[in-house]
């Protein structure tokens, strides 16, 4: 059961290359299986489950490393997400501005989602400036007064 797993992920991400070396191609799909057997997304949870002949710290620096040098193709990843969603089913798109208070700073961000039954998949994200405060019936016009 574990190796077919495995190999459907490997199946579904050969299937798009959100980065093009090979050899990040591979972490990658070491990444994404530590995250599933982690069930977590702390990078110092997820390094527990990469490589086992190496120390968790190396693993980590590793997963740091690759977030920082590698350029991901976000277009490549929505489609990435629309593979796990059934294929003859109806899909919403959903739109959400959500605010979250991270210590002292106010983070806006603006989301589009693809839901499915029970499932959400995320297709696009921005962070917005946060010069524009909360949603308002009232236009940019009404905003002087």
């Amino acid at each position: 059961m574990k190796t077919n797993f495995n190999d459907k992920i490997r199946e579904v991400f050969s299937k798009v290359k959100i980065v093009k070396n090979l050899a990040r191609q591979k972490f990658r799909l070491s990444f994404l299986l530590g995250l599933i057997k982690g069930r977590k997304v702390q990078f110092c949870e997820v390094a527990q489950h990469l490589n086992d002949q190496a120390q968790d710290i190396s693993n980590e620096v590793r997963i740091q490393d690759f977030f920082r040098q590698v350029e991901l193709d976000y277009e490549q990843i929505a489609l990435l997400m629309c593979l796990f969603l059934k294929q003859k089913e109806k899909v919403r798109l959903c739109i959400d501005r959500t605010e979250w208070d991270f210590g002292k700073w106010q983070v806006n961000i603006l989301m589009v989602l693809a839901s499915q039954g029970q499932v959400q998949v995320p297709l696009y994200w921005e962070l917005l400036d946060n010069k524009s405060g909360n949603s308002s019936t009232r236009g940019p016009e009404s905003s002087n007064s």
